[in-house]
C-alpha cells in the first residue's frame, strides 16, 4: 500500500488534536485514535464516544496482492468504479459511517484498457456512499456533475465522456427521462430517453437532415418526420432510420416533383401512389425506385 500512497499523493496521517468537540448529541470530548468501520476500512481522526469525527481519513485494506478489477459497464459509452468499494475516503464520520461533505477515490486495475484506474468523488455524502450533488472524476478525463443516489447518477446532471457529453435525467447511473446528447461528431439528439438510448419521442440532428419522432432502443422506429437539406420532407413509418410502408412527402421550389403520397420503401417512393408534378399535373399509378412507371 505504501507505493500506492505515493502514486496518489495522499498518505494516511493522523489529524493533529485542536482540542475540536463535535456538535452531535454526545458531546463528549474526542480524541485522535484509530477507528474501524463496518465495511472493514480503518480511520484515522478525532473521534468521539459515539464515533463521531468531523474530518477522518479513511482506507480499506488490501484483500489480496492483485488490485481489485474494475466493475466495467461499456454500453452506455462510459463505466464508472461504482460497486468496487472504495480504496480511501476523506470526510466527516458520523456513529462510524461516512457522512457529509467528503471526498472517495477508488483505485482498480482495468484489465481490458491493461492500465490502472483512480477515480475520484467529491461532494454530498450519506451512509457511506455518494448521496446528493457531487462531481466524479473518471481517470480517463471523463466527468459527470450532478445527482447522486446510492452511489449511481441518478437525477439531474451532466457527463461529459471522450467528444460526448449527455445533460439531462439519469436512472440508476444510465440515462433516463429526458435530455440532451451532443456527440463529437456534431449530431445532436434532444428527448427521451430509457435504459441508456434514445427511445420514445425525439429530435435528431445528423449531417445535414433533422428527424422529429419515435425512437426504439436508441434507433429511429416508429412514427415521424425527416427534412433534408434540399428542403424536402417526408412523413410516415419508420424502420430502423428508413422510411417504409405509406408516407407523405413534399418537396422544395425547383425540384420536379411537388408532393408525393403512397408506398415508400428504403425511404424512396416505391409502389402503389400519387404525384404531383412541378407543372401541376398528376402521375397516379406504380412507382419503381422513385420513377413512375405508370398504372
Amino acid at each position: 500500500m505504501r507505493s500506492l500512497h505515493r502514486r496518489l499523493g495522499i498518505g494516511v496521517f493522523l489529524i493533529p488534536a485542536l482540542g475540536l468537540t463535535i456538535g452531535l448529541a454526545q458531546p463528549d470530548a474526542a480524541i485522535a485514535e484509530t477507528r474501524a468501520l463496518s465495511n472493514g476500512a480503518f480511520c484515522e481522526g478525532k473521534f468521539d464516544k459515539a464515533g463521531n469525527s468531523p474530518n477522518a481519513v479513511c482506507s480499506l485494506p488490501p484483500t489480496a496482492e492483485r488490485p481489485p478489477a474494475c466493475n466495467s459497464r461499456g454500453d452506455e459509452g462510459f463505466a464508472s468504479l461504482f460497486g468496487n468499494p472504495y480504496t480511501y475516503y476523506r470526510g466527516p464520520v458520523v456513529r462510524l459511517v461516512p457522512q457529509g461533505k467528503g471526498s472517495f477515490v477508488w483505485y482498480c486495475r482495468d484489465d481490458q484498457a491493461n492500465q490502472d484506474r483512480f477515480d475520484r468523488y467529491e461532494g454530498d455524502v450519506r451512509n457511506g456512499q455518494p448521496n446528493g450533488r457531487g462531481i466524479y472524476l473518471f481517470s480517463s478525463g471523463d466527468r459527470y456533475d450532478g445527482q447522486f443516489r446510492n452511489g449511481a447518477f441518478h437525477g439531474k446532471g451532466t457527463l461529459q465522456y471522450g467528444r460526448n457529453s449527455y445533460s439531462g435525467e439519469f436512472i440508476n447511473g444510465v440515462f433516463g427521462g429526458k435530455g440532451t446528447l451532443n456527440y463529437g461528431s456534431g449530431d445532436r439528439y434532444s428527448g427521451s430517453f430509457r435504459g441508456g438510448f434514445p427511445h420514445g419521442q425525439g429530435t435528431l440532428k445528423f449531417g445535414n437532415r433533422t428527424y422529429t419522432g419515435e425512437f426504439y432502443q436508441g434507433q429511429i422506429n416508429g412514427r415521424g418526420t425527416v427534412v433534408n437539406a434540399n428542403g424536402s420532407r417526408c412523413t410516415g413509418q419508420f424502420f430502423n432510420g428508413l422510411l417504409e410502408g405509406r408516407g407523405t412527402c413534399t418537396f422544395p421550389r425547383g425540384s420536379s416533383l411537388r408532393t408525393y403520397t403512397g408506398e415508400i420503401k428504403n425511404g424512396i417512393p416505391d409502389g402503389q401512389g400519387r404525384a404531383t408534378l412541378a407543372n401541376g399535373t398528376s402521375q397516379v399509378g406504380l412507382f419503381r425506385n422513385g420513377e413512375y412507371v405508370g398504372r
